[in-house]
């Protein structure tokens, strides 16, 4: 037996068993060789059996231990090594399609989900995504092969045996854990996730309203050190289009964190040039209405009126990044405006590091004085620097072409 094969044989008389994670009890079944043949959490032990029934037929099920390196695997998954549970054999004794369709399952890599028609491209059966929803639907083995990584053609999260709580919560965790050279890349045990307040899903661990130690890194260093984790985030940082964000979106102690660390720009003596506005979903509405008004008042045509309204009846949580220039004989103008840009794109990026889908946005009605006003209490010299939309990203959309470097970048001043 190889770690991880997928073969429908098995042997001996069959063990139950529970290892506990973040998400509840993880009932497990295996052979007598150590090999899975169903995995189900524990509230929804009932399907576990049905299942097992269904593919097997009636089975005597010894209460017992899990076998260790089974157990461990689930662990490290938990802690961050997403492929642990890759590792672990499984006994696959569904049709013919159902096997393929959860084998295929363990090619899909964690933090980046997949529909159901890409999966029915994925094994061959182009038009099957229907059959493959199905199969998934019947997936004994939750969690081990994940069919939480399967999402609907326009990315909402669909039917999951587990509950859809924990589908998000998993789909979060490999998001985090999965980015290229982020700060969870590679965790260790201490990093294992503990479950709040009873009764509640956890999430992956959030940053803390305070600094703490260690963050994105394995030991203390200076920040003369090299920081090739930082280094690998900037540059595979993406920010995602904002009309494709859903909920959930980051709790007010997750925003309040990230805006900590966000407010860590240039800010010329204390000066503070800004001031930023958190926009909750029963907000965008009352905007959506205002931006409305205001298009009407200036004559626009529909196209204008509908993309104006558009960012606002689509958002679920932004943070409005207010310019607000102070009085000043030593800071010019124009370096103040530039501290609230440099407060933009520190926002972005702590969101995005964060594992949330984040988007930069302005539009027409944040450069009209008379709507800024009215929506945002703009005054004098005010102006909105930008609106940056926090969410649960549906897709993960491909990098785009980058400037080229030898087109914008001149060395030296060149001859006199």
């Amino acid at each position: 037996m190889t770690p991880g094969d997928l073969t429908g044989k098995y042997a001996g008389a069959l063990t139950i068993g529970r290892v506990a994670t973040p998400l509840g009890a993880l009932i497990m079944v295996t052979d007598a060789t150590g090999g899975l043949m169903a995995s189900e959490y524990a509230d929804h032990e009932d399907r576990l059996h049905r299942l097992l029934s269904r593919r097997i037929g009636p089975v005597d099920l010894r209460p017992g231990a899990i076998p260790p390196r089974l157990a461990a695997a689930v662990e490290a998954y938990f802690a961050g090594d997403l492929a642990a549970t890759d590792r672990i054999p499984v006994r696959l004794t569904g049709s013919p399609f159902q096997n393929l369709a959860w084998a295929a399952l363990r090619r899909i890599p964690p933090g980046r989900p997949v529909t159901y028609g890409e999966q029915a491209l994925r094994i061959g059966r182009p038009g099957a995504a229907r059959a493959v929803g199905h199969a998934n639907g019947s997936n004994p083995f939750n969690l081990i092969l994940p069919c939480h990584r399967l999402v609907g053609a326009d990315g909402a999260l669909t039917g999951y045996a587990g509950g859809l709580e924990r589908k998000r919560w998993l789909l979060d965790h490999e998001a985090r854990f999965a980015a290229p050279g982020g700060c969870h890349s590679k965790a260790s045990p201490h990093r294992q996730m503990a479950a709040r307040s009873a009764g509640q899903i956890p999430r992956p661990p959030a940053l803390s309203g305070r600094p703490r130690q260690g963050v994105c890194a394995a030991k203390e260093s200076m920040m003369t050190d090299k920081n090739t984790a930082a280094l690998d985030f900037l540059a595979t940082r993406l920010s995602q289009p904002a009309k494709m964000f859903r909920p959930p979106v980051p709790s007010r102690d997750e925003l309040t964190a990230m805006l900590q660390l966000a407010l860590r720009v240039p800010d010329h003596g204390k000066l503070e040039p800004w001031r930023l506005i958190v926009l909750e979903r029963s907000d965008f509405t009352r905007l959506a209405d205002l931006v409305e008004a205001r298009a009407k008042e200036l004559g626009a045509d529909a196209e204008k009126l509908e993309k104006g309204r558009g960012q606002y009846d689509r958002g679920h949580l932004a943070v409005v990044v207010i310019s607000a220039p102070k009085a000043s004989d030593k800071i010019p103008l124009e370096e103040q405006v530039l501290s609230a840009g440099a407060l933009c794109m520190s926002l972005l990026s702590v969101a995005t590091a964060s594992g949330w889908g984040a988007n930069w946005l302005s539009g027409w009605p944040a450069h009209d004085a008379v709507f800024r006003a009215r929506a945002f209490g703009c005054e004098g010299a005010e102006t909105v620097a930008g609106i940056i939309h926090i969410g649960t990203a549906a897709h993960v959309f491909p990098d785009r072409p980058r400037p080229d470097l030898a087109r914008v970048v001149q060395w030296g001043l060149g001859p006199k």
